[in-house]
């Protein structure tokens, strides 16, 4: 592994650029007299860390090799969702890697958009499995539930899953237990306080549907009973007002007999005494 971090010729202070972090290959000549290594060879066009072998092969040659990386593709990563709940300390990868050195061979694991991979370990199939036959197992970040997830890959297809199990958080505040016991930083979204959690109906017991169907039957009563009750004062007005219309009826058909002649209008002809009020016909 090699760093791509250059330094200035006069300090050992790190220049002010982008780091990357590659998977190369050195090849070191004890007999030779140049102090400057020759250019490695370069296997994975990501920016790496933490590469692991099949420990039952550890200080000897080796063929394959499983790497966190960080792929920068578009789409691969949603950073303007995940690194503000992410905050400090978080595992910049996204992704596994596996490299075959027989033939070059590269496979990738690439979770989610809404999720990091940390560091990943690698497990024989069996006790007299062949190297690099078996599982790889990584835990992953899932910053869109903000749980922990523990992935399981087969080496065979490593781009996906055949197992992943959710490690919830037990939702201890101001820091969970798993935060706690490893001591990093908690993230956490605090639930809305302005809406009320619906029940769902497995959580009420059957006395307590019942209740609310009653309730919702006597409701449905009242509006009824409410509905007749304004249909009859209804009923009571319009019969009135058809009364007052027979009373002008009545009117109109004496006024129409008195302009006919039927019934001549009083004249007054002595004092104004009720006795001196008589009809001419």
């Amino acid at each position: 592994m090699s760093s791509g971090l250059r330094r200035r010729t006069d300090s050992l202070a790190i220049w002010p650029k982008p780091r990357t972090t590659n998977f190369a290959h050195f090849v070191l000549d004890y007999q030779t007299e140049e102090l400057q290594l020759a250019e490695p060879t370069y296997f994975v066009d990501n920016d790496m860390e933490f590469p692991r072998i099949d420990d039952r092969v550890a200080m000897r040659q080796h063929n394959h090799t499983f790497l966190c990386i960080f792929e920068c593709k578009p789409g691969v990563t949603d950073s303007e969702s995940v690194m503000p709940r992410a905050g400090g300390g978080a595992p910049m990868s996204n992704g596994i890697a596996h490299l075959n050195h027989e033939n070059a061979a590269i496979q990738r694991y690439l979770p989610r958009p809404g999720k990091l991979t940390g560091e990943c370990i690698f497990i024989p199939r069996g006790k007299g499995a062949a190297e690099g036959a078996g599982y790889v197992m990584v835990l992953l970040a899932n910053y869109e539930e903000i749980c922990s997830e523990l992935a399981v890959l087969d080496v065979k297809d490593l781009t996906k899953e055949v197992a992943l199990v959710k490690l919830r958080c037990d939702g201890q505040r101001p820091i969970c237990g798993q935060c706690k016991e490893f001591d990093v930083c908690c993230a956490y979204n605090e639930p809305p306080t302005h809406h009320r959690p619906r029940l769902s109906t497995t959580d009420i017991p059957p006395s307590g549907i019942l209740s609310r169907l009653s309730a919702l039957e006597g409701r449905i009563n009242d509006a009824n009973a409410s509905l007749t009750t304004g249909a009859k004062r209804s009923s009571e007005d319009a019969n009135q007002y058809d009364g007052d219309d027979d009373d002008a009826q009545d009117d109109d058909r004496e006024s129409n007999s008195i302009s006919n002649g039927l019934l001549a209008p009083p004249t007054l002809t002595g004092p104004p005494t009720f006795s001196s009020w008589r009809y001419q016909s």
